[in-house]
């Protein structure tokens, strides 16, 4: 008599990282039954989400499940660390300049400004606006001479900044 007890071999997948969940396209793992050599097709049949970070960066765990003609189960896990490291760009930030006092320009309006980030669809845009002046405010370069420094920070959900000036 001879009895089947040992689950088919899955091979084929290494566990990889990511960004922002780009899955490569990939063939399922393959199939090896050790006594029947019939499998079924490796079959996804669960994702467990795992560490779940920023949104954007956590670990994906997939298992891959195959059954052999006696009823044998083998799995693979296949660990997918997805990450978003990359900070957000902005776009419109008006180019440095040197003007007359009576011919500072103002700032952009609001929505003229514009974030874009590789993984988060809904960045965040900060604008601060400080006047650099002369410490003596009885001297002339007080009133007359001094630096704006416009300063836009675009932030994702996962703490991943860039700060454009404008001076």
């Amino acid at each position: 008599s001879v009895v089947d007890n040992i689950p088919p071999m899955l091979t084929g997948f290494l566990d990889t990282t990511l960004v922002c969940e780009v899955l490569p396209i990939t063939p399922p793992p393959a199939v090896a039954d050790i006594c029947s050599g019939i499998a079924s097709p490796p079959v996804l049949v669960s994702e467990i989400i795992d560490n779940p970070g920023c949104g954007d960066t956590y670990t994906k765990i997939l298992t891959w499940e195959s059954t052999d003609v006696c009823g044998n189960v083998g799995q693979l896990l296949q660990n997918v660390q997805v990450l978003d490291s990359v900070p957000p760009v902005l776009v419109g930030v008006p180019a440095d300049a040197t003007v007359a006092c009576n011919q500072v320009p103002p700032p952009p309006p609001t929505g003229a400004i514009t974030g874009t980030d590789n993984c988060d669809e809904d960045v965040d845009i900060t604008f601060v606006e400080p006047i650099i002046r002369d410490p003596d405010p009885a001297s002339c370069a007080y009133l007359t001479n001094y630096t704006i420094r416009r300063e836009w920070t675009v932030e994702d959900n996962c703490n991943n900044s860039r700060t454009y000036t404008q001076i």
